[in-house]
């Protein structure tokens, strides 16, 4: 099941590096309270509450707990009608939730920041209990460490992997001005042609996509070099907490169900992707979904780690370029 957390307001003034580490301690402690006993005491939400969630990305196995959830009539039973909202490079997430046009989104290591930069948001669940996000580059460029990135370029963005590419960097003694970062495409003939040497990418969607188009890749995880995230976190707004209390503990406890339900039952959520808007006109085929749902698991199921604070690098480096 994914953990749960909530994140506390940090104190100011104080130092960038230690708010950064006060809010993660926070978020950790809170981790056993809030979510698990509100979910299980809090009375149903109101009739008929309709709220959105975007999602961060396209319609993919990403998000199959969510569409577990309404599919399966969890949300309905709980009085919610929710409505999946598609992403894609042109909704952000954070925006999305902070504009109120969409009550609840999933972000990542992004949202740490927005947090200590006094953004009124609350974190609810990590379903990623590790970050998915990795550097992918051609086999054949023999792109392998960090210290192979100086001088080459890399493709990427600060709410998808870059926070991330910067802590590797930095645990290395890597500065990462010697390495020139271009804003993300979002096409992968990017690096299949050449015109970068490394993107960011998910591991359980963009590896296997070039591995269709008949290219070897490479992947490199922060993980391995002592940076831990977890991933596809939801959250909402402080608002959204405070006014719908209840509303919001029925969203959490109703997308855990789902989420156990969508692991369970693979094959038919594939089924289910297939049929939603613009997945058959991008080419997402089955075996990509079942394959997408493989690769997952060990991200979702994965026992949550402890003590991730302090691996995390020095956050006034990476906050001030």
């Amino acid at each position: 099941m994914p953990r749960s957390f909530v994140l506390s307001q940090p104190a100011a003034p104080i130092g960038w590096q230690m708010r950064a580490v006060m809010w993660w301690m926070a978020a950790m402690l809170l981790a056993l309270v809030w979510c698990p006993a509100q979910a299980a005491d809090s009375p149903k939400a109101d009739s008929a509450d309709q709220v959105t969630l975007q999602l961060k990305w396209y319609h993919q196995f990403q998000f199959a707990g969510y569409y577990a959830a309404q599919a399966r009539g969890f949300y309905r039973k709980e009085g919610l009608e929710v409505l999946i909202r598609e992403g894609g490079p042109d909704r952000a997430p954070l925006t999305s939730v902070l504009s109120g046009s969409a009550q609840f989104s999933i972000g990542d290591s992004d949202l740490l920041v927005a947090r200590i930069k006094g953004q009124p948001i609350v974190a609810l669940a990590a379903i990623f209990q590790h970050s998915p996000y990795v550097l992918l580059s051609r086999k054949d460029s023999y792109i392998r460490a960090p210290s192979d990135l100086a001088g080459k370029t890399v493709m990427t963005s600060d709410d998808q992997g870059g926070i991330q590419l910067r802590c590797m960097l930095r645990r290395e003694g890597i500065d990462p001005r010697r390495i020139n970062i271009v804003p993300q495409s979002w096409r992968l003939e990017d690096l299949i042609y050449q015109r970068v040497d490394v993107i960011s990418a998910y591991a359980t969607v963009e590896p296997a996509k070039m591995r269709a188009r008949g290219i070897d890749t490479f992947e490199m995880r922060s993980l391995d070099y002592g940076v831990d995230f977890y991933g596809d976190i939801l959250f909402t707004s402080e608002q959204e907490v405070t006014t719908h209390s209840a509303r919001t503990a029925a969203f959490v406890r109703t997308t855990q169900k789902g989420w156990e339900y969508a692991m369970s039952h693979e094959g038919e959520i594939a089924d289910l992707i297939l049929t939603m808007e613009g997945v058959a006109r991008r080419g997402v085929t089955r075996p990509e979904l079942m394959a997408e749902a493989q690769t997952m698991r060990p991200f979702v199921l994965a026992g949550a780690s402890r003590g991730r604070a302090h691996q995390c690098c020095s956050w006034s480096n990476w906050a001030r370029g």
